[in-house]
């Protein structure tokens, strides 16, 4: 997408060619902002699943040691699992 709006910016007529390369600067620096946002976004979901998985394996090992109750169990199971 973000190449086809520069293709489309390159073919348009040249009134003001500092504008157009002004518009495409600004584009390009979006989509940096885009990536870095989504790289961010990804590296803090995946530490959360390994959060919650390392919750999961101890609140099994917690059960298995009797140390928790099935209810205590299941409840937090539920609740770290649909997160």
């Amino acid at each position: 997408m973000h190449e086809v709006f520069l293709e489309l910016i390159d073919k348009l007529p040249d009134p003001d060619k500092g504008l157009f390369e002004e518009i495409k600067k600004a584009v390009k620096e979006i989509r940096l902002m885009k990536s870095d946002y989504e790289e961010v976004s990804l590296e803090e979901t995946k530490k959360q699943i390994s959060r919650l998985q390392t919750r999961l394996d101890n609140l099994y090992t917690d059960k298995l040691d009797g140390n928790i109750t099935q209810e205590e169990w299941l409840q937090k199971h539920n609740q770290w699992h649909d997160e």
